[in-house]
């Protein structure tokens, strides 16, 4: 009994990890894209 519940609570803290670091990762994805795509190129194409 004891091994089972220290991979139950192994696996809740690798899924709680990855939940973390998915979360963390799209927030980083979509302010990179904002900010690429919000930014301005620096000059002017009507010219």
């Amino acid at each position: 009994m004891a091994g089972k519940n220290y991979l139950q609570k192994s696996l809740v803290v690798f899924q709680f990890a990855l939940a973390s670091f998915l979360i963390i990762a799209t927030l980083a994805i979509f302010l990179q894209f904002n900010y690429l795509t919000k930014q301005s190129l620096g000059y002017d194409d009507n010219n």
